[in-house]
């Protein structure tokens, strides 16, 4: 089982769901998610991940992550990552920029060309991408 199908199979059972429910929120095809699961599916379209993880209440790079349980420790606490970005600020366009480049998943569909964009522009889409993810943190926080 690849370290993806790991992750998806760990999340969906957490919330309690079966495959089939997981295909009825996704609207991710049950075939398809069993073969994530197992690892038979290699290299599923980042529209299907992205689906996924939104039901499953993370983000693509979460979900591709080698180890996601590690990011919990045994009483359900967050990681020192987590809690990075539960205090992250940027103070300079340069900060900003290199949050952002450290997003694959926002840059493999985001549809943003970095080099066009202004300071401001930088610092406004790094700002919106850690506010959803200090977002999708505390949604966590509260299951």
């Amino acid at each position: 089982m690849s370290s993806l199908g790991n992750s998806i199979k760990e999340l969906r059972q957490r919330y309690g769901m079966t495959i089939k429910e997981l295909s009825d929120k996704s609207g991710v095809g049950q075939s398809t998610i069993s073969e994530i699961e197992t690892g038979k599916a290699k290299n599923p379209k980042s529209e299907t991940l992205s689906k996924l993880a939104s039901v499953l209440n993370v983000t693509i790079d979460e979900l591709m992550a080698d180890k996601w349980d590690d990011q919990y420790n045994e009483n359900g606490k967050l990681s020192e990552q987590i809690k990075r970005i539960e205090s992250l600020e940027f103070l300079t366009p340069e900060d900003a920029l290199k949050f952002i480049l450290e997003q694959p998943a926002l840059m493999a569909y985001g549809g943003y060309d970095l080099d066009k964009m202004t300071d401001d522009e930088i610092m406004g889409l790094a700002n919106d991408m850690l506010f959803a993810m200090k977002l999708s943190i505390e949604k966590m926080k509260r299951k």
